[in-house]
């Protein structure tokens, strides 16, 4: 039996007393060696009376609650209120047949363009092995008669998120169903637009606004992520004796990612709690913090 089997079975046995795993033991010893106690800045908020508003701050603090230790469940609870938003947007307008990804990334156009650069500046740190789940996802992607309603919305929201001519485009250069190293390339592919560089793809020269950054973070990689954890297409984080130090930098990765993505659905709802130069601020502060914890998990 493996070690993290065993583990397993141990913190079965004695639980409630905490088991540590080896990779949670090696990000806390990360995060005191940053002088990090927490991966993940706050900023204020000011109280608003309004339901709704209260009700995204507690599963905001949810998510807070779990963090340093647990960014998979800080995703979880960081994006329920993400998941309202988009609901609610598009009931506000009205259109049944709409995606609500795509009205999600049509309300950020009411930000101003120097906080979607700043958001777009905390998307650019994605890291590689983040990117290669992103690429994965589009090239498993399927709209064939015999694909599943999940495999079709899947490809719905990958064609979205990159534009048909790109998706098309990336598609052909890296073919469905590839292997490790053609994944791995993919990976790289996506993680150099994601930087908002320009991308030969298939002969053809494609350039990123933010909002297309931004959009396909929230349009197709964080629904896919939570998509596989409700279905469990993924082996629970960090019980494995398989996750590294990388693997936190993902998982915090499309935690803070998300989080910044509700923080940004408060600012534009209740400017008189959060401001956009607040809001501002924390992404910035966010940026230099991952980043100075994650630096050398960025490109494994």
């Amino acid at each position: 039996m493996t070690k993290s089997k065993s583990l397993r079975i141990s913190a079965f046995k004695n639980w409630p007393m905490e088991t540590i795993f080896p990779v949670q033991d090696q990000y806390l010893k990360l995060l005191n060696d940053k002088n990090a106690p927490v991966p993940i800045v706050c900023g204020c908020l000011i109280e608003v009376e309004d339901t709704e508003f209260h009700t995204y701050l507690a599963y905001i603090l949810d998510g807070l609650d779990a963090l340093p230790k647990r960014p998979d469940w800080a995703f979880e609870s960081f994006y329920i209120p993400l998941e309202l938003e988009m609901k609610r947007i598009k009931i506000a307008n009205g259109n049944k047949n709409s995606s609500r990804f795509l009205e999600y990334k049509a309300f950020l156009g009411g930000l101003n363009s120097a906080t979607t650069d700043a958001l777009a500046s905390f998307i650019a740190l994605s890291p590689l092995q983040t990117c290669e789940f992103v690429a994965k996802r589009i090239l498993d992607a399927t709209n064939t008669s015999s694909a599943s309603n999940e495999e079709k919305q899947l490809y719905t929201r990958a064609r979205d998120a990159l534009g048909l001519d790109l998706f098309d485009s990336f598609r052909g250069k890296y073919g469905t169903n590839g292997d490790r190293a053609n994944i791995r390339k993919a990976g790289s592919l996506i993680q150099l637009i994601l930087k908002g560089r320009q991308v030969d793809v298939g002969e053809r020269l494609f350039d990123t606004n933010p909002i297309d950054r931004i959009g396909i973070l929230s349009t197709f990689m964080l629904p896919s992520m939570r998509n596989d954890r409700f279905n469990g297409n993924v082996f629970p984080s960090f019980r494995s004796s398989a996750y590294k130090l990388k693997n936190y930098a993902g998982a915090q990765f499309s935690a803070t990612s998300t989080f910044l993505l509700a923080l940004v659905a408060i600012s534009i709802r209740w400017p008189q709690s959060l401001s956009e130069e607040n809001l501002r601020n924390i992404i910035d502060e966010n940026s230099e913090l991952f980043l100075s914890i994650f630096d050398k998990q960025l490109q494994k």
